[in-house]
């Protein structure tokens, strides 16, 4: 696997997205690499909002539901032209 990649062409997700026929065990490694929390700030941010959105009161709402507002919430904070 020897192979120059521009770092300016290409985002590591469509790197690994590309390269997930070829090396199969190889992307799953590097998703787990690459979802790894970079601090404990973001850690405890993200269990902050899925407390506030879990709670007594909106027992209609799934888990599924509630990590992706959590995950759109990180998003729109990170990138707010994310959301234009």
């Amino acid at each position: 696997m020897s192979e120059f990649v521009d770092h300016g062409s290409e985002s590591v997700e469509k790197y690994w997205n590309r390269k997930k026929m070829e090396y199969p065990s190889l992307v799953e490694v590097a998703a787990c690499v690459f979802s790894t929390i970079p601090s404990e700030a973001v850690c405890e941010s993200s269990f902050s909002v899925t407390g506030y959105l879990l709670d007594k009161c909106r027992t209609r709402l799934q888990y599924t539901r509630a990590e992706l507002i959590v995950l759109g919430s990180q998003i729109a904070s990170e990138f707010p032209s994310f959301l234009d």
